[in-house]
């Protein structure tokens, strides 16, 4: 199974370039879901993203989280600018000699090249954070220039936009030798991380986070540290959408994310009070997990708080939360 992690450049509060009505943000995100789902049309592959929305992930996350995850190949997605025109794409230039990197990108830039309908600048070494911290072989593409007004009109092409999604896609599956489905040609669905296999409790919940918030996460029904992650990005999601705290959506327990926790307790609905029931049920407390704060959720808050040593009040405060996420 090949594990593909695919980086949509910049996002949130970092547009990245600008140009002709565009921001780069914008452009990377859709190229890189054009490329996920033509990737999706290939057996034995596992994707996973750096983000699926507008929202600031840092350079060390999207590294950290593809290392973590056991990537086999890291795909960043840019948009350049400064007056040139044209695709190109660089690997990290502190490699040397002909590696597994320069075979890969030289497969993947091929294709992109001939399918991007933009001349051809090259491919080119650099280091950049992303090429140099990941782990696995990597690559970043600039495909084409946002203040050139003839690519900025491709840009805004939907079919451009599906065509460079696609020539990726088949860029690494000719890399790693992927075989499409059978049925890919009759437009079968095909879901990833062996979504269609996995069945049971955690599964669902796996289901519905990536439902829910566009996640890629593995459907395996185990309990493990993506998982535990999502759910993290979940409860960050929320606190931004809902109380406008501005967090950066990393999946890690820290001070920020602390401070902007809000209570939650009787006859409270919502996404938050359905990342506490997962949390209660996947700690052992079996309640339904209906987004609604009643007597079932209260008394497991109260015996999970009794357990833990905390103030028993039913109020899932930061403490109860934090110690939820951390004590399985």
């Amino acid at each position: 199974m090949v594990k593909i992690f695919i980086d949509p450049g910049h996002g949130g509060r970092d547009s990245g370039a600008s140009g002709h009505g565009l921001q780069e943000k914008d452009v990377t995100l859709k190229i890189s879901k054009k490329i996920r789902d033509h990737l999706k049309k290939y057996s034995e592959v596992h994707i996973k993203m750096s983000r699926t929305k507008d929202i600031f992930v840092s350079l060390t996350a999207r590294t950290k989280e593809a290392n973590e995850w056991g990537a086999d190949y890291f795909l960043s997605i840019h948009i350049n600018s400064g007056g040139g025109t044209g695709f190109e794409s660089y690997i990290y230039s502190g490699l040397t000699g002909k590696s597994k990197t320069n075979k890969y990108r030289d497969t993947i830039h091929k294709k992109v090249a001939k399918a991007i309908d933009m001349k051809d600048r090259g491919d080119k070494k650099a280091n950049f954070h992303v090429l140099r911290e990941s782990s696995m072989p990597a690559m970043l593409g600039e495909n084409g220039f946002i203040d050139n007004k003839t690519n900025a009109l491709k840009m805004k092409k939907e079919k451009w936009i599906n065509q460079v999604g696609e020539a990726y896609a088949a860029g690494i599956a000719a890399a790693f030798d992927l075989k499409k489905h059978s049925s890919a040609d009759n437009n079968t669905k095909h879901t990833n991380e062996s979504e269609t296999q996995a069945t049971g409790q955690i599964a669902s919940i796996q289901k519905m986070l990536n439902k829910k918030y566009d996640f890629s996460i593995a459907v395996d029904n185990s309990y493990g540290p993506e998982t535990k992650k999502a759910l993290l990005k979940a409860y960050q999601i929320e606190l931004n959408r809902q109380f406008k705290q501005g967090l950066q959506i990393d999946g890690i327990w820290g001070p920020k994310t602390s401070a902007a926790s809000v209570e939650v307790q009787r006859n409270a609905q919502g996404q938050l009070t359905w990342i506490l029931q997962v949390l209660l049920n996947v700690n052992g407390y079996t309640i339904e997990m209906d987004g609604l704060y009643g007597k079932q959720t209260e008394k497991a808050v109260r015996n999970f708080q009794q357990k833990q040593g905390l103030q028993v009040d039913g109020i899932a405060g930061k403490k109860t939360y934090h110690a939820l996420f951390e004590s399985k």
